[in-house]
């Protein structure tokens, strides 16, 4: 974006700003504010196509408040603006505002017609209505009602300002985070996944099969090979293939594509790219000379309609087809066309048109799965494997007409269909699969975060589903609390299974000795699960230890002389700062961060003066140096600079009748100003 584009769009978002600061005035003559280039605030379709920078379903960006009811659409746009203004993106808001509407019917049906006479009954009520439905959906719902609830207190003419039912609805929000069920994405089956790939070669290669769906069967095999997410394999375009030198003299791969999950504003995209094994570099050329050679071949008649509607329009299309309009257009013209349809490759060849957005690559998937239930060989899968398993059922005797070929109803009818579970793995079970795929042969997490575009070294984690990983998760855990001690020490083994343990780890000498030194370091400093911080710092001061953490605080390897020093996931600017991870940063968060800030600093003064005597740890202590600074700056500085002005709006005590949990950080206020001041600086 150049600087005359940006100038433009801080304009149109200040214009944006300034009409809801309006509306929620109650300045009711919105009939000129435009809030794209085709819409105006007060349409009920709001057409948002110019957010479209990268030739999306146009669907998208069409958001619809017609049916909502004339009582609450307003609470329900504006609710919709704020989203637009802090940058939602526009799928985002849109399905904000489905949700909205089913949640809206549901108070009518309760006997609330107004916004006004919402309340904590209300949402209860509409939460017991809901009880029946996914836990996904409620959580959904939840998150709708709190932008509903935040403009009807932003709104000057509320005579209530709703802090009960925003606060009850976070608690709610809180609960369902904290009881997140694992959700349907999981790992496919190791037996399951090699069949698909083996059906989507066969596929991929089988002149039998219509083209559209060889199309498909390659995309589905670039899909499980490099684990990208359902919009980038459906936007995927041609001539994107790369390849750049190793060290070796060998050329890796590389495919350049666009991913719309960022952190950045409504429609920016970013281009990125992602390395290709064997499979995928095979099934991406073999896709585009399929595609390209449909193109090529394209009927006159078709060619002809594609023209018409380029460069004459629908209506010239509708009023005398395509007779005796061949030579109409020139070659230039027809060759501009074909090149254009090349560009993507999710394409359907019997009909020469892109096929777009995830909904219809979900149709192609779940056809696939269903057009393969006979070659599917499951009976090898371990009970295991089997509760990993996802399914598939048909409900409706349409759908199945829809997912399936004629001749596959003649073998199969749908009486028979609806009783079948068909094996089945959604698309992002394929993401998740190669990530713990990749984990469990020690690839470095650094590599599989670039290779997923994962946002944080977290996510990478997250989406480790490896079954032998959580059973030695939960064994680990187990014998711990088992071998804990009234007094927070893990002392010698307590149980047969444990002593197994000790001795085959002991029969190794340099273990051994390892942990000879580490138990006795251990048990002379009384270092247990209870120590303080600063105490833990003064026996690190004493024997001269860098300090490292990790997610659940100072690393035990701190205190053996460095048996660590070859950490491999020890990366992130973020690492062991984000203690309230996905937590909303108001102030309620901000005693959290206080501590948490006065810990960092702590740790990271004792590392510093380590680094001074000892050159090799100068570039990990400037590291954590930044990674403080930067933690400060976007973290702590923003809500310091909210309390300071809270306190000065309302005075100190009618401010902690409301945030009485500030009370500490509020008494030291002047002191961490300065102490964030010269972290800032």
């Amino acid at each position: 974006m150049n600087a005359a584009e940006q100038k433009e769009k801080n304009k149109h978002l200040t214009n944006m700003v300034s009409l809801y600061k309006n509306a929620c005035s109650g300045i009711n003559d919105k009939r000129y504010y435009y809030i794209s280039e085709n819409s105006r605030y007060a349409d009920l379709t709001w057409d948002l196509s110019d957010y479209n920078k990268y030739d999306r379903a146009l669907k998208r960006y069409n958001i619809s408040f017609e049916s909502v009811d004339e009582q609450y659409v307003e609470v329900v746009k504006l609710a919709a603006l704020k989203m637009l203004i802090k940058q939602n993106k526009v799928g985002t808001i849109k399905d904000f505002v489905t949700c909205a509407n089913t949640i809206i019917k549901s108070f009518i049906r309760a006997g609330y017609n107004s916004p006004q006479l919402l309340d904590t009954v209300a949402l209860d009520k509409l939460l017991d209505e809901k009880k029946a439905t996914s836990r996904y959906y409620q959580e959904e719902i939840i998150n709708a009602c709190i932008h509903l609830f935040n403009v009807l207190s932003d709104t000057d003419t509320a005579s209530y300002d709703y802090f009960k039912e925003k606060q009850y609805l976070k608690k709610l929000s809180g609960d369902f985070y904290d009881h997140r069920e694992e959700g349907v994405n999981k790992y496919i089956p190791d037996v399951f996944f090699d069949q698909i790939i083996y059906l989507a070669k066969r596929d991929l290669e089988s002149t039998e099969l219509k083209d559209t769906d060889r199309v498909f069967a390659g995309l589905l095999i670039i899909l499980a090979n490099t684990g990208m997410r359902i919009e980038e394999c459906a936007m995927l375009e041609a001539n994107k293939l790369e390849y750049i030198k190793l060290e070796a003299g060998e050329y890796a791969p590389i495919l350049r594509f666009y991913t719309f999950k960022t952190t950045g504003a409504i429609s920016d995209a970013v281009e990125t790219s992602t390395y290709l094994f064997p499979d995928a570099e095979y099934a991406y050329k073999k896709v585009q000379e399929i595609v390209f050679d449909s193109i090529d071949n394209m009927s006159n008649g078709k060619l002809i309609k594609k023209c018409m509607l380029k460069y004459e329009g629908e209506h010239i299309l509708s009023k005398y087809g395509n007779k005796k309009r061949y030579d109409i257009f020139s070659t230039e013209q027809k060759e501009k066309i074909k090149n254009d349809l090349k560009r993507f490759l999710f394409f359907n060849c019997e009909y020469s048109e892109r096929i777009q957005g995830s909904n219809n690559f979900n149709e192609k998937l779940i056809q696939f799965f269903v057009r393969h239930y006979y070659d599917f060989r499951l009976d090898g899968l371990s009970d295991v494997d089997k509760m990993m398993m996802n399914y598939h059922v048909f409900e409706s005797e349409v759908t199945y007409k829809k997912r399936t070929s004629r001749a596959f109803r003649t073998k199969l009818s749908f009486e028979k269909a609806k009783k079948i579970k068909f094996p089945y793995a959604n698309a992002h079970s394929f993401r998740v699969t190669l990530c713990t795929k990749l984990l469990r042969r020690k690839v470095s997490v650094d590599v599989i975060m670039r290779q997923f575009n994962h946002l944080s070294i977290d996510m990478t984690f997250l989406y480790d589903r490896s079954e032998s990983l959580r059973i030695a998760l939960a064994r680990t855990e187990n014998i711990i609390l088992s071998m804990e001690g009234k007094n927070g020490f893990i002392p010698d083994s307590n149980t047969k299974e444990n002593a197994a343990i000790l001795k085959k780890i002991l029969d190794d000498k340099i273990l051994r000795d390892n942990y000879n030194r580490i138990k006795a370091f251990i048990e002379k400093d009384s270092i247990t699960i209870y120590k303080s911080l600063s105490d833990i710092i003064s026996i690190a001061r004493k024997y001269g230890l860098f300090i490292y953490e990790n997610e659940l605080g100072v690393c035990v390897s701190s205190f053996v002389n460095r048996l660590c020093d070859k950490r491999e996931s020890f990366s992130s600017l973020e690492d062991n700062y984000d203690l309230i991870r996905n937590q909303v940063l108001n102030l309620r968060v901000l005693p959290a961060l206080y501590n948490r800030f006065y810990e960092k600093v702590a740790i990271v003064e004792h590392n510093t003066l380590l680094a001074d005597q000892d050159k090799s740890l100068r570039t990990e202590v400037s590291r954590e140096r930044n990674a403080l600074r930067t933690y400060t700056k976007e973290n702590i500085k923003p809500l310091l600079d909210k309390l300071n002005k809270a306190l000065i709006d309302e005075g100190e005590k009618r401010f902690l009748t409301k945030y009485y949990d500030l009370e500490l950080v509020v008494e030291n206020l002047s002191q961490f100003n300065k102490d964030v001041e010269i972290w800032i600086v």
